[in-house]
């Protein structure tokens, strides 16, 4: 499997991404490989794909929230 070397990654990116290979449970390797992996796949997406999984996400959001209910809410100090 082909390697790369990073140099000169600043400290706080580094102890950033150490932080969330802990939080994963991942190694350090593994969670710069999953970084890369979502940042690049997600380019590749085209508008009509995002649109796509929006409308899927919505489906499954409970939609009882209307303007009326929203400004109900808000004037009782809610939001």
């Amino acid at each position: 499997m082909p390697k790369i070397i990073i140099k000169d990654i600043p400290e706080d990116l580094y102890q950033y991404i150490k932080n969330r290979a802990q939080r994963e449970k991942r190694s350090l390797s593994s969670e710069v490989i999953q970084c890369l992996e979502s940042v690049l796949k997600m380019k590749r997406r085209n508008a009509s794909e995002i649109i796509k999984r929006a409308r899927r996400l919505r489906k499954g959001i409970d939609n009882r929230l209307t303007n009326e209910s929203l400004n109900a809410l808000k004037s009782k100090g809610r939001l």
